[in-house]
């Protein structure tokens, strides 16, 4: 307890600092034990990922949101899991504020920035199969929304860090002048209440001094940021998964209801096949999934995950008048491509058109993945169930199952990884 001697000085108990809940050591210790093999195998597969991708020479929108989402978890497997082993075996005893309020930047930075990665993911998705030809997400637009997002990350994470610290809130000194018996004298108070008040000296020149306590701990503290307006950012933060989870879910379902109406169509009218386009320029050449082959070009060209053989035509054409007047079929009237083969089997044309929604697939199981990894450790911050640390941190498995899910529904990916491999032998 603060305390008052004849001299003034002030002393502090050890009782007096106070910390969190410690949870059983061996639970804490098996917990960060799987959290190290998590953070091992984060780097690996995250680095593969990293290398294939961003290998491939052309680059769709897709491929830009999923380099950033590996660089993410790259990052947190790198900096933020060993950080978090070390901060939970030392019982949050940091000596120092500023690695104090880094660690917590990292947490609370890097967890907002891939929710908002996998909206930014799946509105990508939504636009490129149900929007195909609106051209609204292209690659300048995707890196753009990509820093735009991490801009926004890194004021979430300095905000947060800045109710974390080593220091606590001491008891305020009042230094109390008052006049008594013609004689003036000052004495120092700590927590001064109305008892001193009781008596009727005439006192002057009241002082109020806050003091601030090294703690030792990297607790949450109120010296920069008081109770109400952290009440305001922990709620704040807590909204962002559920709106963003919210989002994502509604996405993925407008797109699968797409996916079903045109497969519905496509039995009816079987010459008709949609696919993602692409548009190409003069200055820039912008693509989502697919690559066109024109009736010159006489080479191999892989569409998604089917690869036409040499001497096959595909046509592609816009919804313009041209495209009727061209290949005598009516566009669809929400400005779906319209394809017509020339020596390509129906079942190779429908193949191309499922490319795009099988990587819409394999990225709506990365966002489950997201949804599921991080719900009880969210449900645990907001106290709706008991908190364990085992299961709490069970969020970072999220970082390393993303080159698992890429490994599983992307060949591309796949084949990528054979020839690593194989190089290395």
């Amino acid at each position: 307890m603060w305390s008052s001697n004849a001299t003034g000085d002030i002393q502090i108990s050890p009782d007096d600092i106070s910390g969190v809940q410690d949870e059983s050591p061996a639970l804490v210790h098996a917990a960060m034990g799987i959290l190290a093999f998590f953070s091992v195998g984060g780097i690996v597969g995250n680095a593969l990922v990293l290398y294939v991708f961003s290998r491939q020479k052309q680059m769709p929108t897709s491929t830009i949101f999923i380099l950033t989402l590996a660089a993410t978890d790259f990052v947190s497997s790198l900096i933020t899991m060993p950080f978090t082993i070390t901060v939970e075996l030392l019982k949050f005893q940091v000596e120092w504020d500023m690695i104090c309020k880094l660690y917590h930047f990292l947490i609370t930075s890097t967890i907002p920035f891939s929710a908002f990665v996998m909206v930014a993911i799946a509105l990508d998705r939504y636009l490129c199969i149900v929007h195909p030809f609106k051209h609204t997400m292209t690659l300048v637009r995707a890196k753009l929304i990509v820093f735009v997002l991490a801009m926004i990350a890194v004021c979430i994470g300095l905000l947060c860090c800045l109710v974390y610290g080593v220091y606590k809130d001491g008891d305020d000194i009042v230094t109390l002048a008052f006049k008594g018996n013609g004689t003036e004298e000052r004495n120092t108070f700590l927590n001064a209440n109305e008892t001193l008040f009781h008596n009727h000296t005439f006192f002057h020149n009241i002082r109020t001094q806050k003091v601030i306590v090294y703690n030792g701990k990297c607790l949450r503290n109120t010296i920069l940021i008081s109770d109400f307006t952290f009440k305001g950012i922990q709620m704040f933060y807590s909204s962002l998964f559920g709106v963003c989870a919210v989002f994502v879910i509604v996405l993925y379902i407008s797109i699968y209801q797409r996916v079903s109406s045109r497969r519905q169509r496509l039995r009816i009218i079987g010459n008709r096949y949609c696919t993602c386009c692409i548009s190409s320029s003069t200055v820039e050449h912008e693509q989502t999934e697919f690559s066109m082959l024109h009736n010159e070009s006489n080479k191999v060209v892989e569409i998604g995950e089917t690869t036409i053989s040499e001497g096959n035509s595909l046509r592609i054409k816009k919804n313009s008048t041209e495209t009727q007047g061209n290949n005598g079929v009516q566009p669809d009237a929400d400005g779906d491509a319209l394809v017509r083969s020339s020596g390509v089997s129906k079942a190779k044309l429908e193949k191309l058109r499922i490319a795009n929604i099988k990587t819409a697939l394999m990225l709506s199981v990365v966002a489950l993945v997201f949804i599921f990894a991080f719900l009880p450790a969210w449900l645990m911050a907001l106290k709706v169930v008991t908190m364990n640390v085992m299961v709490f941190y069970m969020y970072f498995l999220y970082n390393v199952a993303n080159p698992v899910i890429y490994a599983f529904m992307n060949p591309n990916f796949r084949n990528q990884l054979k020839d690593i491999f194989e190089r290395c032998r």
